[in-house]
């Protein structure tokens, strides 16, 4: 009954906005033939300087996907430096927490999915380890309780990288994760050396060509929706999140 609460970085519906889908929609508006029963939420995050509007992978999987709650982060804006990275991964671990605690409040299960691309990959990455470090702290029924280590079902990155080393990033798959998959670029020479890509021990990681057999960029790992589908990177990354038991 109320609306679906997709926004971007202002706060703005920017799936309305630009004719997106159904904001009061569940399951596909097929509530008889499909369901949630494992109570799965969906975060994304996307690269440097890309939000809603730029259409980058992370964008893509979040509007298919038909889990709820779910929430998009648009990507660092200092491209440069990304002096504003730890702020967002700050803002997603305590959106997170807020959904968590209010889930177990109900008594509902609540089961965390996370996808991100570039910088935005690096965040997603840093927000699973720190919920298997720190956990989350509820106020649930007057008293506090802590959950530690939350668990993260799956989280499916496109290129990460980092171009800032002193923020803690993960250098393995956090032991609290059960599904962790890595699509990354092929092409490490010229301008692409600005972004070398990060690697987690432990990951599922797969590289990609294009089609025609040339080597993979940074956008092309991380656009290739909206660069045409000229390689396999999107439809393996959906792939790999539909058998974790992310819903589609």
């Amino acid at each position: 009954l109320s609306r679906d609460p997709i926004t971007d970085e202002q706060g703005l519906n920017i799936a309305e906005q630009i004719g997106g889908p159904n904001i009061y929609g569940f399951v596909g508006n097929n509530p008889l033939n499909q369901e949630d029963n494992l109570g799965l939420a969906f975060y994304a995050v996307d690269g440097t300087w890309m939000n809603a509007t730029k259409g980058a992978n992370p964008w893509q999987i979040y509007l298919e996907t038909s889990e709820r709650p779910r929430y998009y982060w648009a990507g660092p804006k200092n491209g440069r430096t990304g002096s504003d990275l730890m702020q967002i991964a700050l803002g997603v671990y305590f959106h997170i927490q807020k959904d968590f605690c209010a889930a177990k409040a109900a008594g509902t299960d609540f089961t965390i999915n996370l996808t991100g691309w570039s910088r935005g990959a690096m965040i997603a990455a840093l927000v699973a380890k720190t919920m298997n470090d720190a956990g989350f702290v509820c106020n649930e029924c007057s008293g506090l309780n802590r959950y530690k280590p939350v668990r993260v079902n799956w989280v499916g990155l496109f290129d990460a990288v980092a171009m800032t080393t002193d923020v803690g990033f993960p250098t393995a798959v956090p032991p609290n994760v059960t599904h962790f998959d890595h699509a990354i670029k092929t092409d490490h020479t010229g301008k692409q050396m600005l972004f070398p890509t990060w690697h987690f021990s432990g990951s599922n990681e797969a590289t990609f060509l294009n089609f025609d057999g040339s080597t993979t960029t940074h956008a092309d790992i991380g656009m290739s929706v909206i660069l045409g589908n000229h390689n396999n990177v999107y439809p393996w990354i959906k792939n790999q999140a539909f058998a974790a038991g992310v819903g589609f």
